[in-house]
């Protein structure tokens, strides 16, 4: 007796296959970015050897945000406008108390995310090639 096999569309199949691709450079990316938390967190608590003098605007931009003064420029910079870490900051320095541990924390979000998006990029336009 011969068994009867459904017939997959081409179409149908290179989606399938695509959607797989897809959540595994998701997943790669999701692995990176929660890899560079993890190796980056020691630094948190040694704010000192954190980036050195660079997580100095993090940390008091945010800080002066919650007495009101919004500046349109980092400080110190021509050229980098604030965004979303700053507010982030701010809310989290709202909530918990100013510390220089929130605003490397919330930089080294930046960063995570930063990675994550690389991975995925490349993944996407650079991965695998049939």
């Amino acid at each position: 007796m011969r068994s009867k096999t459904a017939q997959v569309p081409d179409g149908v199949a290179a989606s399938s296959a695509d959607s797989v691709l897809r959540r595994e450079i998701y997943w790669w990316a999701l692995v990176f970015g929660v890899l560079t938390i993890l190796v980056r967190i020691p630094f948190l608590f040694r704010y000192d050897i954190y980036f050195q003098s660079g997580i100095a605007p993090g940390y008091l931009i945010p800080k002066r945000m919650l007495l009101g003064e919004f500046p349109i420029y980092t400080w110190g910079t021509d050229y980098s406008g604030i965004g979303p870490p700053e507010f982030l900051a701010a809310g989290l320095m709202a909530l918990f108390g100013p510390s220089i541990p929130i605003a490397c924390f919330v930089s080294l979000l930046e960063w995570a995310a930063g990675v994550g998006l690389l991975v995925a990029f490349v993944g996407t336009y650079y991965g695998k090639k049939e």
